[in-house]
């Protein structure tokens, strides 16, 4: 790469590299090369059954700034994409929502190694969590919840927890008796409540991929980007009136281990979205084929700079 923070990395369309997508450096390592980003395809009509091609172009010397806008990345659908990458606070939201965190439960979780890049590890004995705006509004009656969660304790797991001080809300999280993921949603305290639960015990210490959705009728639970299991109960409530919680609950219980990209949408997504998911985040490099490296030396114009030479893939 020419740019030392990656920025001549860029993704197109087209194999002149003229025909900029959006995405998101995630991170990049100058010395080892190493390089996470997310891209999205708004040119194309994707599918879950077949395959679309892009370009990653680099190499571009006259290059000096990030050519994306890694907010645009994220449909309008999404309300909050937590990487949960950060050292320190705040825990930055990527969408143009900004609901980047505000505080900490009562104390902050520790940078890890996450399923993608860095994540959060907790210590459920130190009271850690991270607080961040309400994702969605209190109307809403339907959403996707997500993350990525590690298990070996015998404490909760928790991705997100929507729910007030009166209970409303959802909670998508790992039980800490049996270790099943489960997606909870309800209206309050001794109020009806929509529960799916899966039937698989994820205390294995490997990361697993839980998303929980509700169309405003049932409730589903998918692990590893399987349905695992439903539940129904119509017109529960979307959230909470306070803040949202990340490794702990309201009530308190705090997380063990670890959770990585946490995100809500306040849509359904599809079974196939879902599976496309778990596929592309679990492992990568079987995902995707990665093509040739091609030196070209079309004049091209990016970000306002026409040059000469790079190379793309």
């Amino acid at each position: 790469m020419k740019n030392s923070s990656g920025y001549d990395i860029i993704f197109t369309t087209d194999s002149a590299c003229t025909n900029l997508l959006t995405w998101e450096m995630e991170n990049y390592v100058a010395s080892t090369g190493e390089f996470e980003a997310w891209v999205t395809n708004t040119s194309t009509a994707l599918s879950h059954s077949s395959n679309t091609t892009i370009y990653m172009c680099y190499g571009n010397p006259s290059i000096a700034t990030f050519q994306s806008t890694a907010s645009s990345v994220w449909d309008s659908n999404y309300k909050a994409v937590y990487h949960l990458k950060e050292s320190t606070n705040p825990y930055n939201d990527s969408t143009s929502n900004a609901n980047n965190s505000t505080s900490a439960f009562a104390n902050y979780p520790t940078q890890a190694t996450g399923q993608i890049g860095k994540g959060q590890s907790y210590a459920a004995a130190s009271s850690q969590g991270i607080l961040v705006p309400q994702a969605l509004a209190t109307t809403t009656a339907t959403y996707t919840v997500s993350g990525w969660i590690k298990v070996s304790g015998s404490n909760y797991s928790i991705v997100y927890d929507s729910r007030g001080s009166v209970n409303a809300g959802f909670l998508l999280y790992s039980i800490n008796s049996s270790g099943f993921a489960s997606h909870y949603n309800d209206l309050g305290v001794g109020a009806a409540a929509c529960i799916a639960t899966g039937s698989t015990d994820l205390r294995d210490g490997n990361w697993h991929y839980l998303v929980g959705t509700y169309d405003a009728t049932t409730c589903t639970i998918y692990v590893d980007g399987s349905s695992a299991g439903t539940g129904t109960q119509a017109n529960v409530a979307g959230q909470g009136t306070s803040s949202g919680h990340i490794g702990a609950s309201f009530d308190p219980t705090y997380t063990t281990d670890s959770t990585d990209e946490t995100r809500v949408s306040n849509i359904v997504r599809s079974a196939g979205w879902i599976a496309t998911e778990y596929n592309n985040q679990s492992a990568p490099s079987s995902f995707y084929t990665m093509g040739s490296e091609t030196a070209f030396t079309t004049i091209s114009t990016i970000g306002g700079n026409s040059t000469l030479g790079g190379h793309q893939r």
